[in-house]
């Protein structure tokens, strides 16, 4: 899991791609990066952009970082409950493939043990790999 900043090269290729000089801002304990937008926006603005980010191929998904229905705390996601279409949102959370994770899928290799303990504590259960399928599936019991 990459939890390093975005490469000016890739801050780019986002930028391209939303149309807008988007900037970092910070990366979450989950590796996504948050980027700032150069204006605040309307939601549906947002999602629009980040839905065009979200098609490039080595973005694992991208979402608007919705403001808080009270206060100035930002709730990151799409699940914020009463937050209307008239939120301008000013940031975006983008996670990106782990190229080496993809390209092992890609080539059907097994699970790296680290990767899957990972997994494991993020799904709450022990998860162990059976085999790799097709497109670099992979079935867990």
């Amino acid at each position: 899991m990459n939890m390093a900043p975005l490469t000016a090269e890739a801050l780019g290729r986002l930028s391209d791609a939303a149309g807008i000089t988007l900037t970092r801002a910070r990366v979450t304990p989950t590796g996504g990066q948050v980027l700032t937008l150069p204006q605040p926006l309307s939601l549906e603005e947002t999602k629009a952009i980040t839905a065009k980010i979200g098609m490039l191929s080595d973005v694992l998904w991208a979402g608007p970082v919705i403001p808080a229905v009270e206060g100035s705390v930002r709730a990151e996601g799409l699940s914020s409950g009463n937050a209307g279409s008239e939120a301008l949102v000013d940031k975006i959370i983008v996670k990106l493939k782990d190229a080496q994770i993809q390209q092992a899928a890609d080539r059907n290799e097994p699970l790296d043990l680290a990767i899957l303990a990972h997994l494991s504590q993020t799904a709450g259960v022990s998860l162990t790999m059976i085999r790799p399928m097709s497109g670099g599936t992979k079935i867990h019991p």
